[in-house]
């Protein structure tokens, strides 16, 4: 802190799992790297710079461990260098990185092509950035949108110098130090890996370039986080937002699915957090023309938030979807009385299709498919049924959790299988676990097989229904019956317009207009289950009673 400029003379490791792990250059101070300040990463953290009034000059080594996994996998990294080094003097000499070209020899006497790259048998590209300006829409195979022309190949690794903002797709086959059989042989094992890069870091305030054509990309963007630190996409100061919408989606190599995290919201998907890690590339989707998007040093964080941090609504249902390869996503829909059902760039959050091709979503009237969907709040007296899609997903075992633990008991929530024509009740302080499969029927995956019937049986609202609702419009008995039931309305013939019985799909099985105050209904050639009886007055007001048939 203070004034005047402080030279670094030897290595000096700033270690995550060390205390504090953090650099912070305070008032008008300058601290000359002059290449010996090293932001080490492991698997316990990753050292950072936080938000500093002062200055760093001078090169910097940045570090980001990358995990061990079983097989190879892609990863969405960034790099906060304002001055890059080329990718091949940096994260090339930590791992493979192949791409088209010439004059190289393949393994097992490797040697590079003339741009850098890693020479392999087919010289696929490993390391990519997402270009929404030729992005072409498609139909995917899990009824979800994804892009061709969209991934462009770093042109060389030799003149490529990694930039801050810039979100790179690397494929990490494992460790170089496993040997070039990684090219030619698929490892069971990638051995985890640091990758290690020097450079002039990226201070101040940071313009992404973002793009937005709606014809293309329809607006998404790859970008990297631009600093040597932990930024909060909830900061209260620093960011400009501008045609952007408030969701990021981060690739989670390990679930194979996108971490997705609304702050306007707030609300979050597989594990998604307010906080986005250093090194980490995540998408954003612009919605108008001319979209601008910008952070300054206040996003930085002083700490590094290892903990999940989730920030849901209230009245949320959340619905999971996990393969026989463990292999999962997750999506919700909440009540919002703030909200209408029709799509809001701000609070909803729309769904990208997961490469393992596991997906759950909600489906809105126009189509629409959400990982995060706010829906209007149901009416005293109404319900609402919630399409839940999973897409053209593989044939296999399946399992569907569903939970509600914030919601009000006058809710009645039912989970509803149309294929086998079942369906579950979900109580407040449970969770459905549903089992299924997906097979060669089409009618058995898609967007038409499951759904979420919500009933909000409060029995009032205002004025003179509040009077009436005091008393109780129904009593039925014996309830659970295997056959025929008795019902006495109370209210009487002069206030109850109607009367109906349905089953938990919303079929109306019996209706009956004017009914009399005292009557029966026999339920003897009905399926086993739960029903609804439902008595509408002629105010408006409803009043429902379950019943079981046994």
């Amino acid at each position: 802190s203070g004034s005047g400029i402080t030279t670094l003379g030897n290595a000096l490791n700033i270690v995550a799992g060390a205390s504090p792990g953090i650099v912070t250059v305070g008032g008008t101070a300058t601290l000359a790297a002059a290449g010996n300040l090293n932001l080490n990463s492991d698997v316990s953290g990753t050292a950072s710079i936080a938000n500093s009034a002062g200055s760093i000059t001078g090169n910097v080594t940045v570090q980001r461990f990358i995990p061990a996994t079983a097989g190879r996998k892609y990863r969405y990294l960034a790099a906060p260098f304002a001055t890059g080094p080329s990718i091949s003097s940096s994260w090339q000499q930590n791992i493979y990185i192949t791409g088209s070209g010439s004059g190289g020899t393949t393994c097992p006497a490797l040697t590079s092509h003339s741009n850098g790259f890693d020479a392999s048998t087919l010289n696929n590209s490993s390391m990519l950035t997402f270009d929404e300006t030729t992005a072409t829409l498609v139909s995917s195979s899990s009824g979800l949108d994804t892009y061709s022309n969209a991934w462009k190949s770093v042109a060389s690794t030799n003149t490529t110098n990694l930039s801050a903002g810039i979100g790179y797709n690397v494929f990490i086959r494992g460790n170089r130090t496993q040997g070039c059989a990684l090219l030619t042989t698929p490892s069971t094992t990638a051995n985890a890996v640091t990758l290690s890069a020097t450079g002039s870091i990226q201070t101040g305030t940071f313009p992404f370039v973002v793009t937005y054509n709606a014809l293309n990309g329809e607006g998404w963007n790859l970008i990297g986080n631009p600093y040597p630190s932990e930024i909060d996409w909830d900061a209260a100061t620093g960011w400009t937002k501008t045609n952007v919408a408030s969701t990021y989606y981060i690739y989670s190599p390990v679930g194979d699915n996108f971490a997705t995290y609304n702050s306007t919201g707030p609300a979050s998907a597989n594990g998604g957090t307010r906080y986005i890690p250093s090194g980490q590339a995540f998408y954003i989707q612009a919605n108008a023309a001319a979209p601008l998007l910008s952070c300054a040093e206040s996003v930085k964080t002083a700490t590094n938030n290892a903990p999940l941090l989730k920030g849901n609504k209230p009245f949320d249902i959340r619905v999971e979807i996990i393969n026989s390869a463990n292999k999962s996503d997750e999506s919700f829909f909440y009540l919002n009385r703030n909200q209408s059902d029709s799509f809001d760039l701000n609070y909803d959050m729309e769904k990208m299709g997961n490469p393992s091709n596991v997906n759950v979503y909600s489906i809105d009237s126009k189509g629409k498919k959400y990982v995060g969907n706010n829906i209007a709040n149901i009416k005293d007296g109404e319900e609402k049924i919630c399409i839940l899609g999973i897409g053209e997903a593989y044939n296999g075992n399946y399992t569907m959790n569903v939970a509600a633990p914030n919601m009000p008991n006058f809710y009645q929530i039912f989970f509803r299988d149309h294929f086998l024509k079942t369906e579950r009740q979900l109580m407040t302080e449970d969770t459905i676990q549903y089992a299924f499969s997906v097979t060669n029927d089409l009618a058995t995956a898609g967007n038409s097989r499951f759904d979420i019937l919500i009933k909000n049986l409060r029995p009032h609202s205002t004025g003179i229904v509040n009077s009436l609702a005091k008393q109780s419009i129904i009593t039925v008995f014996p309830n659970p019956s295997s056959d025929l039931i008795n019902l006495r309305i109370s209210n009487g013939l002069d206030q109850t317009e109607s009367l109906t019985l349905t089953n938990t799909l919303g079929q109306v099985l019996i209706t009956r207009i004017k009914p009399e105050t005292n009557s029966s209904i026999d339920l003897s050639e009905m399926a086993p289950g739960i029903y609804f009886i439902n008595a509408r007055l002629n105010n408006g007001s409803m009043s429902t009673l379950k019943v079981i048939k046994k």
